[in-house]
């Protein structure tokens, strides 16, 4: 082998030895990208998530309040019915009452 030859050689040797010190760095800056690509995905994954939980107790704390003034309203109706119905049962008590104090005096008198 000539001397020339050797000193090609070498050189080829000396780029492969190159490259493959670039490929090792390229190796870790994936490495160091995909953990980065699999820190950010976590976040966004957990910000997507809080922000689904967060939509969700918001449209429940409205079905909760529409619920709740549904039924505050059937409660008022339904006490409106009540005292209603309370005043004429006390009209028939206090109708009752003097036909019924009307009948024990007669009852008392013996007429």
């Amino acid at each position: 082998m000539s001397h020339q030859e050797a000193s090609h050689l070498e050189g080829v040797i000396s780029a492969l030895s190159e490259m493959e010190k670039e490929l090792d760095v390229i190796k870790a800056s994936v490495e160091e990208m995909k953990r980065s690509l699999v820190a950010l995905a976590r976040e966004q994954a957990e910000q997507v998530k809080n922000q689904i939980v967060s939509e969700a107790n918001g449209a429940m704390k409205e079905e909760l309040d529409r619920a709740t003034q549904e039924a505050q309203m059937k409660a008022k109706e339904i006490m409106a019915k009540s005292e209603a119905e309370v005043k004429k049962l006390q009209s028939k008590i206090d109708a009752s009452f003097d036909k019924a104090a009307d009948a024990v005096v007669k009852a008392v008198l013996g007429d």
